[in-house]
């Protein structure tokens, strides 16, 4: 088996979701095809490269065509600050890049990122605009490495044509489609520059990174929708379209209504558990044992109006970690 048909292979791409990858837009691409390109006929092989590339489109019609006009189409967008994050299980054979909406797969190049490195916490809050924490804990016993990414947005234009090519391949229905999807731009906004903090260097394990740890912080994400479309539609139509059962749609769509979640996927291989951090109930995701001894995580919660993704080796201790912030 080659190395980019491997479980290892899978899991390192996967991590790009969630820190700002090293790698350019081209070869992102490229790593999906690999990944799906002996389970994809060629025609949906060749549109997956099409994503996250997408063009920027903006809404239909006259008024754009003044600055007047795109002033007040702007203002009309449908604006959703994403305060709460849900892990969720997708096989990834069974779905492509053109069935992942931005709510449910944020990934992005990092050409268009703009990275500045800081000496202190202190620097990296001037340079953030927000409160930078580190850890200060024994199992870390490293000078933290702080770096702070300014990242851009995330846009995508929904492919009606393209979405019901590749649903047609696997079989299966295009489901009840939200007023205005075809040809809408959907925008995923940075609430914050991201900063992450890195610890020590230790053996790849999942993802990018060859940290022993890595703490990521910033404010939540926006969701951005044309005022043709509502949320609650789209929500459930792009819930469905990444192949989620009508069941799991519904309780899934609840969650979002109960409080605006972005929805970032994890192969299913990786394990799932609500656990108790800084007295608040946060998410801890544990992926599939690889042949080193050790085990990564991923830990993640919010408090303080912050998102907090600990990325490290031995579950067992991430909250302990945690718990140690400062």
């Amino acid at each position: 088996m080659r190395d980019e048909e491997t479980q290892s292979f899978t899991m390192q791409k996967l991590g790009l979701l969630h820190e700002e990858p090293n790698l350019p837009d081209d070869e992102i691409a490229l790593a999906w095809q690999r990944t799906q390109a002996a389970r994809l006929p060629a025609r949906a092989r060749s549109l997956n490269a099409l994503w996250p590339l997408a063009a920027a489109a903006g809404l239909a019609g006259i008024l754009l065509l003044t600055p007047t006009g795109r002033a007040t189409a702007e203002a009309l967008w449908r604006s959703v600050t994403l305060t709460s994050v849900q892990n969720v299980s997708i096989d990834f054979s069974k779905t492509t890049m053109n069935l992942l909406l931005p709510n449910v797969f944020p990934l992005r190049g990092a050409e268009t990122t703009r990275t500045q490195y800081a000496k202190t916490a202190t620097e990296a809050a001037d340079l953030a605009g927000f409160p930078v924490r580190v850890l200060r804990t024994p199992h870390l016993p490293y000078t933290p490495s702080l770096r702070v990414t300014e990242e851009p947005e995330l846009k995508r234009t929904i492919d009606l044509a393209a979405i019901e090519t590749d649903l047609r391949q696997m079989g299966r229905g295009l489901p009840t489609l939200p007023a205005g999807i075809d040809g809408a731009e959907i925008r995923l906004q940075p609430g914050s520059k991201v900063v992450s903090v890195a610890y020590g260097e230790c053996p790849q394990l999942v993802g990018p990174w060859k940290s022993c740890a890595v703490l990521i912080q910033a404010r939540p994400m926006t969701l951005q929708l044309p005022p043709q479309l509502s949320v609650d539609e789209y929500i459930r139509f792009s819930l469905e379209l990444a192949g989620f059962s009508g069941e799991q749609t519904e309780a899934l769509a609840r969650l979002h209504r109960k409080q605006p979640t972005l929805f970032i996927p994890l192969e299913t291989t990786a394990e799932l558990q609500q656990v108790r951090v800084r007295g608040t109930t946060g998410t801890l995701v544990v992926y599939a044992k690889t042949d080193s001894a050790d085990t990564a995580f991923m830990l993640e919660w919010l408090e303080d109006g912050i998102y907090f993704r600990l990325f490290g080796r031995n579950p067992g201790l991430a909250v302990e970690m945690a718990e140690t912030l400062q």
